[in-house]
């Protein structure tokens, strides 16, 4: 399959068998529950931050509490790969809509630039339909939305 490390954990999910603590009905096995195994991987490994990478998926549309900004239209979420600048051309993805980044919000305010593992609200040009679910994406980006998925699967 290519893959690098392959583990194998035997598991329960009825009676909870080496999901979060080791079980004594496999005292043959010492690697480790499945949650101390996803805790242990190394994250962000891969992370691509050129701008062109740009993948943004929408977890939350923030929309004005009606007390100052009438306008105010955030999109939130996790940069999964790249980076994002004030003024750069996006597209969003399923529909293909196109508008550039007016601001960006980061934990501290708003901030000039993000990049791949931060979370943001991303402020638009222009008002587009954009919800939960959909993918902002830098224009140049070659990443296309798919019908059919080609997937190898062990179960």
């Amino acid at each position: 399959l290519g893959l690098p490390e392959i583990r194998f954990i035997p598991i329960s999910a009825l009676n909870g068998d080496n999901i979060v603590h080791e079980s004594a009905h496999t005292p043959w096995y010492q690697g480790g529950s499945l949650l101390q195994v996803l805790e242990s991987l190394p994250a962000g490994e891969g992370v691509s931050e050129a701008p062109q990478d740009f993948h943004f998926p929408v977890q939350l549309v923030q929309r004005a509490d009606g007390s100052k900004q009438d306008d105010f239209r955030g999109y939130q979420g996790r940069i999964e790969a790249g980076s994002v600048r004030v003024g750069d051309k996006i597209r969003v993805e399923p529909a293909g809509l196109e508008s550039s980044v007016r601001g960006i919000i980061g934990l501290k305010g708003s901030v000039d630039q993000a990049t791949a593992g931060e979370p943001a609200t991303l402020l638009l040009a222009n008002d587009i339909d954009i919800s939960r679910g959909d993918t902002i994406l830098s224009a140049a980006s070659p990443l296309e939305p798919q019908r059919r998925l080609i997937a190898t699967l062990c179960w």
